[in-house]
């Protein structure tokens, strides 16, 4: 039989099923697979009185074995090799290499919650889902398989048109735009004020503040005596609204039956109007051209 035909991968311990169906085929085209068989009965010693055919079945056996087991050996990487080389008989290399790589690969065909999937699919994600992955391992519901990779797909989706308009945006953001937006507006108001045009608001303020002298008119500050209530030649037009005023707030009203003779102001308080001024402990006559203002 042409052995490259049926040459081997060299098995380093993983999908030990797929090699071992291998080498059953190879052993059995070389008509040899029955060494490795737990029933086979074991060699018997060799005897005096032996036929010619039990020597020659012997022989052959014993050629088999060999054979077998340096097919097993040849199929082996080389820490394997190293490992089962000092095991002469082939059937218990065999059964020990199913014994350990079998039961591992039936380990693997153990069926896992779905909760335990989904959840170890959150854990795994990259550090950049942080705050995604906290909100899930957050909520009460429970996700199937089908619905959280329906949730990744979606954010995956949404993260990639995210990061393209930021890119479309020369790669600013929202924040970074903000910042500066202020940088040039705090720039330009640093221009105004090394500017030799530039007056500051207390300046400014002062500039524009009314005369500080007296009205030659009403002797009275805060206007201009074209402006003065008192001129002559102003008919009974009210210029300046800025004057000494007496307001009366009322408070307390006293009302009475009988014909009114006169009405009396508290210029102290400014809470009492009567027209009886016996109502009052104190008082005086007011003096001089003031103006009294009454609003209810």
């Amino acid at each position: 039989m042409n052995q490259d035909l049926v040459r081997l991968d060299r098995f380093d311990g993983s999908n030990f099923t797929r090699w071992q169906d291998k080498v059953r085929f190879l052993l059995t085209a070389l008509k040899i697979f029955y060494i490795l068989d737990p029933t086979l009965a074991p060699l018997p010693k060799p005897k005096e009185n032996d036929t010619p055919q039990v020597v020659a079945a012997k022989k052959k056996r014993e050629e088999d074995e060999l054979i077998c087991r340096g097919h097993i050996l040849n199929a082996l990487s080389d820490r394997l090799y190293d490992l089962y080389t000092n095991t002469y008989s082939a059937r218990e290399i065999w059964e020990a290499l199913e014994n350990k790589y079998k039961a591992e690969e039936e380990v693997l065909k153990i069926e896992l919650p779905k909760a335990f999937q989904v959840g170890a699919i959150v854990a795994k994600l990259p550090s950049s889902w942080k705050g995604y992955r906290k909100r899930i391992l957050h909520k009460s519901e429970d996700y199937s398989l089908e619905e959280i990779q329906k949730h990744l797909r979606i954010k995956e989706e949404s993260r990639s048109r995210d990061k393209m308009v930021e890119e479309s945006n020369g790669g600013t953001n929202k924040a970074n735009a903000v910042s500066k937006a202020n940088h040039l507006r705090g720039k330009n108001n640093n221009d105004k004020r090394n500017s030799g045009n530039y007056m500051s608001p207390k300046k400014n303020q002062e500039q524009f503040k009314g005369k500080k002298g007296l009205c030659f008119v009403c002797g009275k500050p805060g206007h201009y005596a074209r402006e003065c209530r008192y001129r002559n030649d102003l008919k009974g037009a009210v210029v300046n609204a800025i004057d000494e005023e007496i307001i009366a707030t009322l408070s307390d009203v006293c009302v009475v039956q009988g014909k009114v003779q006169g009405w009396w102001y508290d210029t102290c308080a400014t809470v009492h109007v009567t027209y009886d001024k016996s109502l009052f402990k104190t008082f005086e006559d007011a003096k001089g051209d003031q103006e009294v203002q009454m609003g209810n």
